[in-house]
């Protein structure tokens, strides 16, 4: 039985947890690699993502309905605080693109970059490959694979070694790199202002979901949050399509 080999986060090192974070991150760099046969859809990063936080005992997630109505407060402040976020990162990122004259460059605007790769996977793949398996990775397994491996295991595990501003820190800056990697499937030439613009938005967002689930203690807010990705998706793929 799972339970009976579970391995209890507290009796992990930071050093090892820190480790196994930057692991799982680097294989979705690796998966993002034009090479691997199935780029680029991070599938063992995906599955890791569930397996490990499981493995661990730090998914607890108790009653979902009554762990949000507990939480319904924080939950419009995290939903206020994210509008607000995207909307400076929007105004912010667009009046860059609109000083430096580009605009409609793939390299430096990075809606324009995920066109170009949509493209670049419906003609490697075909389109409803593309949209069964992006939807599943982009709408339906981040709300769970990514809150219980960002949160729920690394940020808590390093927590219960260190401060919950550097636990924080870290595990937002490898969420955030583990979004720009997907970048990595355009080598030999990387986009490289898209690649950070990516980075500060998952990493933005990562530090929010960080902070809803310190004051919460529930990965539930975070996961109800993160399903906007259940909306936001199809209109990713109507904006890629060729």
């Amino acid at each position: 039985m799972l339970s009976d080999k579970a391995i209890d986060l507290q009796d992990i090192s930071p050093i090892v947890i820190l480790l196994i974070g930057l692991f799982v991150t680097g294989i979705a760099l690796l998966e993002s690699w034009k090479g691997w046969i199935y780029a680029p859809f991070p599938i063992a990063h995906a599955l890791l993502a569930l397996l490990i936080p499981a493995r661990c005992k730090c998914l607890h997630l108790g009653n979902t309905w009554r762990e949000l109505r507990s939480h319904i407060r924080l939950l419009i402040t995290m939903v206020i605080a994210a509008l607000l976020f995207i909307g400076g990162y929007v105004l912010i990122y667009s009046l860059f693109l609109n000083g430096v004259g580009k605009t409609s460059d793939p390299n430096w605007n990075l809606l324009a970059t995920y066109k170009f790769l949509g493209h670049l996977y419906i003609n490697r793949y075909n389109r409803t490959t593309v949209l069964l398996i992006g939807y599943l990775l982009v709408g339906i397994w981040p709300m769970f694979g990514e809150e219980f491996f960002y949160r729920g295991f690394l940020f808590k595990g390093l927590k219960n070694h260190t401060s919950t501003t550097i636990a924080a820190i870290i595990s937002s800056f490898l969420f955030g790199l583990r979004h720009s990697f997907q970048l990595i499937y355009l080598l030999p030439v990387y986009p490289f202002v898209s690649g950070i613009a990516y980075f500060v938005w998952a990493a933005g967002f990562g530090l929010l979901w960080v902070w809803t689930y310190h004051r919460s203690q529930s990965l539930w807010p975070c996961i109800v949050t993160h399903s906007a990705n259940l909306l936001l998706a199809p209109v990713i793929f109507i904006i890629l399509r060729p």
